[in-house]
């Protein structure tokens, strides 16, 4: 619960000055890591976006998951091609698990159907293009369940049941 509230904490601090600034555009986000996935972001102003996503994903244990969350994120420079950032994000992710103890190759751990995940990060991110952005981010996130089944996956390392660190690979598009 402590991390929680750090990660909003975070989040409220960089947000008040920033709204203060001139708003900006939409665009779109594509995520290739830890899972796939898409998300609209809408900048408040220069340095302050929200980036709502839909993320899907399949893993052995669990079959087919689905994420759904929203990440806040604050420039810490402003124009320049290369420019870092901070972030905050909190999701839901629903997959088709029955909520018991898993056998055979994973045994040890039980798989849930539904989680709360929140994560706080730091990235990078390369502007191409006038509209177009690449962006790299390593951010750690905490499960509402102990969770090992990601272990190991592209992008995403487990630390302990509920702690894991990631690495997120994307682009954007500034409509």
């Amino acid at each position: 619960m402590r991390k929680i509230g750090m990660c909003l904490g975070v989040a409220l601090a960089v947000a008040a000055p920033a709204l203060a600034q001139e708003q900006g555009p939409w665009a779109v986000d594509a995520m290739v890591a830890p899972n796939a996935g898409l998300g609209i972001a809408y900048q408040f102003s220069d340095r302050l976006s929200i980036r709502p996503w839909l993320g899907l994903g399949y893993a052995d244990q669990a079959g087919v998951f689905v994420n759904v969350g929203a990440e806040l994120r604050f420039d810490l420079l402003v124009g320049p091609r290369w420019a870092p950032y901070l972030s905050a994000s909190a999701g839901y992710m629903h997959n088709q698990a029955v909520p018991v103890g898993v056998a055979g190759p994973y045994p040890g751990y039980t798989v849930q159907p539904n989680a709360g995940q929140f994560a706080a990060g730091a990235g990078l991110r390369y502007q191409v293009a006038r509209r177009v952005s690449l962006f790299t981010e390593g951010r750690w996130m905490y499960t509402t369940y102990p969770s090992n089944y990601n272990t190991g996956g592209w992008g995403n390392f487990t630390v302990n049941g509920q702690n894991h660190v990631q690495l997120v690979l994307g682009a954007t598009y500034i409509l």
